[in-house]
């Protein structure tokens, strides 16, 4: 048991005085604080990292099945797109018929919360968090003069 600490010696009951640093308390309150916070943000940033992985992962899965899963391709769209395709006919046949770019590899993915973003080496795809994972919102985007939204061959209302 330690009565007192001062800096440089404790008085322990029973035992000699063993040296202890002197740290000022806030000076050591402050560094614990830095290390939490990089903990936090390091921890925020591999979520990120995850859900931006998973993003990408979606919208190349769909890529590759419009030609040659077309009913995968239509069970990745968020339900509202799917809805809207279906008004033409089932959704694996409305699909083909939409002529969406041909794309093989992610470029960039943009996550901003529940949204995403992947740029395609020949498409762009707007995507949603949905409790199952991340579905497509929009494909087939092309950007439109500045300050402009996508115009979407396949897209929800």
């Amino acid at each position: 048991m330690v009565r007192g600490v001062a800096c440089g010696t404790a008085v322990a009951v029973g035992h000699p005085a063993p040296t202890v640093p002197c740290v000022s308390t806030t000076l050591t309150s402050r560094y614990a604080v830095v290390a939490l916070g990089v903990v936090l943000l390091s921890g925020c940033g591999a979520a990120g990292r995850s859900q931006q992985g998973a993003a990408s992962a979606a919208a190349l899965s769909f890529e590759r099945s419009v030609a040659d899963d077309p009913g995968k391709a239509c069970r990745l769209l968020a339900p509202k797109t799917r809805q809207d395709l279906e008004s033409d006919g089932p959704c694996p046949q409305s699909l083909r018929e939409q002529d969406l770019p041909q794309a093989h590899a992610v470029r960039r993915t943009q996550v901003f919360g529940t949204d995403a973003m992947a740029e395609l080496d020949g498409d762009t795809l707007f995507l949603a968090l949905f409790p199952d994972g991340w579905r497509v919102t929009a494909a087939g985007c092309k950007p439109q003069a500045t300050d402009r939204p996508y115009d979407c061959t396949v897209k929800g209302t």
